[in-house]
């Protein structure tokens, strides 16, 4: 028999040993894609909350400062909160029901709302305990793939001041 001393091609050590190469590289890259696809649905999750947390804050600036701008002015009212269902000014909307909004309860997103009175010359963030002319509003969305809950604020005072 005559063999040949000068082949070329691959041997069969050669072959698994690729194998074994490739297998690292696409393990690798698998873990890189999968990163990327839970970042992305992050992203659009926040998206997402940020824009029904807006939807929320816009509902509720449409509204009037106070229910006594109208009539009288100051003094406004205090405390703040539900007063007789009707919805007049922003802060009737304290723990109101968001689920009215569609396309994100179902999504598994949850918002709430809060008004506070704070003081404009000591503290933006606290609440101060009587009225004043400064309203915060807090717009709080939750969901399962949030770390963190999404917060929107923002601060109202009456017209003219």
């Amino acid at each position: 028999m005559n063999y040949k001393k000068n082949q070329s091609g691959f041997t069969l050590i050669d072959t698994i040993i690729g194998i074994v190469i490739v297998s690292f590289v696409l393990t690798g890259i698998l873990f890189v894609i999968i990163d990327l696809n839970v970042k992305s649905v992050r992203n659009e999750t926040i998206a997402k909350g940020t824009a029904y947390a807006n939807s929320v804050m816009h509902y509720i600036r449409a509204h009037k400062f106070d229910e006594n701008y109208a009539d009288s002015g100051q003094p406004w009212t205090y405390p703040l909160g539900q007063d007789g269902g009707d919805f007049d000014d922003i802060d009737d909307f304290i723990g109101a029901d968001w689920s009215i909004i569609p396309g994100y309860v179902n999504d598994g997103y949850q918002a709430t709302s809060n008004v506070i009175y704070v003081e404009a010359t000591t503290s933006w963030l606290t609440n101060c305990g009587y009225a004043t002319d400064y309203k915060r509003i807090i717009v709080t969305v939750t969901h399962a793939d949030l770390l963190n809950p999404l917060v929107l604020t923002s601060l109202m005072t009456p017209h003219g001041n």
